[in-house]
């Protein structure tokens, strides 16, 4: 699946044939600058960033030239600005973007700090407990490059992703139950932008030494439970995702490690339901989540204008529950579980 969460860590193909909807580029003709962009506006974070490298051709192996860091960044530096337009199309705000360099770790590309380009919000759109936001998610955005070096200008845009609603687990209920063999779902209505919906249970727990108490640390484990694909972008679509509760139990037992020096104190779980735009769903469905390969030749979804990559947006909700009563008896008395050493909280 897409791990949207993860997106800036891994990046996109820099030796291909790019072929878009609208534009086939060549990389075989003669040179031309061919800006790879990608960004990920997270309306829950104060910061954005935006990752600029550049497409190479060079003789040798491909491999050996992704080691160099000038093969693929530019060694000068761009003029990045994203602006803010209202639902009027009326212009808001520029933000101008400044770097910074990132450690990146790669078996393609070469290992070490690579620029990026950012900028950040002062003061948040929207304070809420659970989803703050600090863009406004009913405005458009629009992400404009200058390449002083060959006078270009590179541009994208993309909206964000309105509210959904969490009709089941209801809104207030404070205990989740995963104790009885039922089956079960997570319910709600579609945001406005928003394709497509990755949904976990992510359970939080401390690791004691039991050998010296001081040495706690804070843990947690997912718990995934699938991606839906909205069919329409205007929200309001009834959506859900089915799961059995013994699957809690079972994802404990598969992913956590017997060890008898520890216990496990039992802490809070939390919902969480990340979105992605249609153009990040567009770009899954057509190149997966994960492509690393510096030599292919598919086809290669961009939304990028004199350039290559994605520009787009998503969103994520959470909810906080304990666990019922039930369920911790459970977790800390039933047979199968009893190797996991988990225990409840004084």
């Amino acid at each position: 699946m897409m791990k949207m969460s993860k997106y800036l860590i891994a990046f996109f193909i820099v030796l291909i044939l790019f072929n878009s909807c609208s534009t086939d580029v060549d990389l075989n003709q003669e040179w031309q600058d061919i800006p790879v962009i990608y960004s990920i506006l997270d309306i829950n974070n104060s910061t954005q960033y935006i990752r600029i490298n550049r497409a190479f051709l060079g003789d040798g192996d491909a491999s050996q030239l992704a080691q160099i860091p000038d093969s693929i960044n530019y060694n000068y530096l761009l003029d990045v600005r994203v602006r803010e337009y209202d639902q009027n199309n009326n212009f808001v705000k520029e933000y101008i973007c400044d770097t910074v360099h990132l450690w990146y770790e790669s078996d393609v590309f070469y290992k070490g700090y690579m620029p990026v380009y950012r900028f950040t919000i002062n003061s948040p759109y929207s304070l809420d407990y659970y989803d703050t936001t600090w863009l406004n998610p009913n405005y458009k955005y629009e992400l404009v490059i200058y390449n002083p070096k060959y006078d270009k200008y590179i541009t994208s845009s993309c909206d964000l992703i309105g509210n959904i609603n969490i009709t089941k687990p209801f809104s207030g209920q404070p205990y989740l139950d995963f104790h009885t063999n039922n089956k079960n779902s997570i319910e709600w209505t579609s945001a406005k932008n928003g394709r497509l919906y990755e949904i976990l249970f992510r359970f939080y727990y401390k690791e004691v030494n039991i050998n010296n108490h001081g040495d706690t640390v804070n843990k947690y484990i997912d718990w995934k439970l699938g991606t839906v694909k909205s069919s329409k972008l205007n929200g309001g679509e009834n959506l859900t995702v089915a799961y059995y509760n013994q699957g809690f139990f079972d994802n404990l037992k598969n992913n956590l490690p017997k060890d008898n020096n520890i216990i496990r104190i039992i802490g809070k779980i939390k919902l969480i339901i990340t979105v992605g735009d249609d153009n990040m769903a567009t770009y899954i469905a057509l190149n997966g989540s994960s492509s690393t390969s510096i030599a292919q030749s598919r086809p290669v979804f961009t939304n990028i204008d004199n350039g290559i990559g994605l520009f787009t947006s998503k969103r994520t909700f959470n909810r906080e529950y304990s666990l019922n009563t039930s369920t911790q008896i459970m977790l800390t008395t039933r047979e199968d579980l009893l190797p996991l050493n988990f225990q409840t909280a004084n």
